[in-house]
């Protein structure tokens, strides 16, 4: 259970992170489909258990990559968030907001 893991203002936060990165995943294209939603939703949460139980990341931190990571999970491949060189903007964010609203 991840409520152990975070205090409880950060498990709004981490929630919040999970929807999103879940509704980000479906621009690729996937069907959006009952079954489809709650695999990539238990996915998101099972990267958040492990991220912060095994691998003692800051909930920042989590919540800066689980984008990436899980969309890393979804297309095979391994995630290094080292070696990405990523990093989150106000126009990046905007960007994917806008991206799930067709604001475009």
């Amino acid at each position: 259970m991840v409520r152990g893991l975070v205090s409880s203002a950060d498990f709004g936060r981490i929630v919040l992170a999970v929807v999103a990165s879940v509704e980000l995943s479906f621009l690729d294209g996937a069907r959006t489909t009952r079954s489809e939603i709650r695999r990539r939703t238990d996915m998101a949460w099972d990267l958040v258990k492990r991220l912060r139980g095994d691998l003692k990341w800051s909930v920042a931190k989590i919540l800066d990559h689980l984008t990436a990571y899980l969309r890393c999970e979804l297309d095979g491949i391994p995630y290094n968030p080292e070696s990405t060189g990523t990093v989150w903007t106000p126009d990046t964010l905007a960007d994917n907001a806008a991206a799930l609203t067709g604001a475009r």
